[in-house]
């Protein structure tokens, strides 16, 4: 049954909605699809097992946009996005996912296809937040009223629902080091790493200032981790081997570059 809706979503949004599909770069732990519509429906499926998750939100509800744009319906999102031609690279990453392509070609569908044929009802979570509150409602000066998501409350609903086994096994402690004088960007990197299965033992500040994008290090065993390959392929980090004695198993220092990602263009 489960398998049957999600094949019907697949097809009623591609008619109906704007599709949106991405894969993670160079470790593919997930793929995902977003129908954005109304409602706008996430479909995400673990690459290696057949496990799936279905987030079903509505478009109404408001997301903080990055590079400086402010608080956005995910429906006005997606059409700031098309309208000044980001081509999802605005969209995408203010849902926190990275995005490769923004349409589905023949060969996508074929995949989407082929990855649906598995679902079943005990390997599928299913979330509908048109019920369920996940945002806080918002006055406006102009006296309008909205309801902008709640993260704590998103994140105690779904909990591990997304995270990875081959993390987990990996055990790999991790601090995090912002290096920039932009608050909170190191948290936010923390959030994602956990919610894929990361352990983080420290998240703080750095007074000497990386000018890269953001840089791993550890030992060539760590490197080479499963862990490490997800967060090289999420950031584009550089990876420096050392034989040190480290805070954390692996130390990740983000950079003025990856600071820019959170500045308007």
């Amino acid at each position: 049954m489960v398998r049957r809706l999600v094949i019907l979503f697949v097809f009623i949004f591609i008619v109906v909605s704007i599709t949106v599909w991405w894969r993670t770069p160079g470790v593919p732990i997930r793929n995902s699809i977003v129908f954005i519509g109304e409602p706008t429906v996430i479909v995400s499926w673990d690459t290696k097992r057949s496990q799936y998750v279905i987030l079903t939100i509505p478009s109404d509800i408001r997301l903080e946009a990055l590079h400086g744009y402010g608080s956005y319906s995910i429906a006005s999102l997606w059409k700031l996005d098309m309208l000044e031609k980001r081509h999802g690279s605005l969209f995408l990453p203010s849902l926190s996912v990275v995005v490769r392509s923004s349409s589905l070609t023949l060969i996508d569908m074929v995949r989407v296809w082929l990855a649906t044929r598995a679902i079943d009802a005990s390997s599928t979570g299913i979330f509908d937040f048109r019920s369920r509150l996940i945002g806080t409602e918002m006055s406006f000066p102009d006296g309008s009223r909205a309801v902008q998501f709640d993260q704590k409350t998103y994140d105690g609903i779904v909990g591990d629902i997304f995270g990875s086994v081959e993390i987990r096994k990996d055990a790999i402690r991790l601090a995090i080091y912002n290096t920039t004088s932009m608050l909170g960007i190191g948290s936010r990197v923390a959030r994602v790493i956990e919610q894929l299965g990361g352990y983080i033992v420290f998240v703080g500040n750095d007074d000497v200032l990386y000018d890269g994008l953001c840089e791993l290090t550890g030992t060539k065993e760590r490197l080479i981790s499963t862990t490490s390959k997800v967060i090289q392929s999420l950031y584009g980090c550089t990876d420096v081997e050392t034989s040190e004695i480290l805070r954390g198993d692996l130390i990740l220092r983000l950079g003025k570059l990856f600071e820019k990602r959170y500045l308007p263009y």
